[in-house]
């Protein structure tokens, strides 16, 4: 058990635990703790409950965060040749439809694999909307993603390749994007990363969620 000490005087010899701990896992504590502090004493210092903020001592002593590495993206200059590579892909239509679908709502490939029809509101009005519900969401929060035109031109080809929604088969049907005999009933993302592959992106690993084509915009 943790003995409790009862600290009359703050100073910088009490805020000095916050040195960084070498563990990897608790790099950025240091500095997030601290900066909490700080803010709490300079509050105090106005009406005379602190006489000073200890913590503004303590940065040259602090170790300097790791620079954020971004995830692998697709420059904009590159966006031309990439849709040529990807129309002209020799794998299946399907497959293509999913990834153009992905790049145009900006989703994740968990929520282009399982979108269903239902999901799809107003796609003949002027506010077409791809309403997402929580319980596939990351964030366990529900999505709206408003649909361009080019997401509703999409949607209209996706339709026409849909063979179980056009034979009433629901239990195939009723995703944008079914493969019989996959356990999911749909896409796979390991189908779209292949696509990734052909066209030259291996090396790439990191974009096999796509999140590359959120930072171009």
């Amino acid at each position: 058990m943790e003995e409790k000490i009862i600290i009359f005087q703050v100073d910088n010899r009490q805020i000095g635990v916050l040195s960084p701990r070498p563990s990897p896992h608790f790099q950025d504590f240091p500095t997030t703790l601290t900066a909490s502090c700080s803010e709490v004493f300079r509050y105090a210092i106005p009406d005379g409950r602190c006489v000073s903020d200890p913590c503004r001592d303590l940065a040259p002593a602090m170790a300097k965060p790791k620079p954020v590495q971004h995830r692998a993206k697709v420059a904009i200059k590159d966006l031309p040749s990439f849709f040529v590579k990807l129309n002209a892909d020799g794998g299946e239509h399907l497959t293509r439809l999913a990834l153009r679908w992905t790049i145009l709502t900006m989703v994740r490939t968990q929520e282009t694999r399982f979108a269903e029809w239902s999901e799809i509101e107003g796609h003949d009005t002027s506010e077409p909307l791809w309403r997402i519900p929580a319980e596939r969401m990351k964030m366990r929060s529900e999505h709206l993603v408003p649909l361009p035109p080019q997401a509703v031109a999409l949607l209209r080809e996706i339709d026409r390749a849909n063979i179980y929604r056009a034979a009433g088969n629901m239990k195939f049907g009723r995703f944008l994007f079914p493969v019989v005999g996959s356990k999911s009933l749909t896409i796979s993302g390991n189908r779209m990363l292949d696509v990734m592959y052909r066209m030259g992106l291996r090396a790439r690993r990191r974009f096999m969620v796509f999140v590359g084509w959120r930072a171009p915009c």
